[in-house]
């Protein structure tokens, strides 16, 4: 009977800790999506915000838009978030 006690404790550990692995696991995959999820609003944040500029810069004066260091900055993170 004391055996098997024994096998029923070691199983009952070895269940355990593969339960903690797996929610371990669970938990990296939930945080590496989470991360994933985070880039990818921030990539569309920066679109929309670079798409607003650009749309008011329609109402600028051509020449002061060229030369402005908001749209050289803005289309230079455009390039960079591969939005383009």
């Amino acid at each position: 009977m004391e055996k098997l006690h024994e096998m029923d404790d070691t199983f009952r550990k070895q269940l355990e800790s593969m339960l903690a692995a797996h929610q371990e696991e669970l938990l990296q995959l939930a945080n590496e999506k989470e991360k994933q999820i985070e880039a990818a609003n921030e990539k569309v944040i920066l679109h929309l915000y670079v798409y607003c500029v650009c749309i008011f810069s329609l109402w600028l004066p051509q020449q002061w838009c060229l030369k402005s260091p908001v749209c050289i900055y803005l289309a230079n993170l455009w390039m960079e978030a591969d939005l383009v």
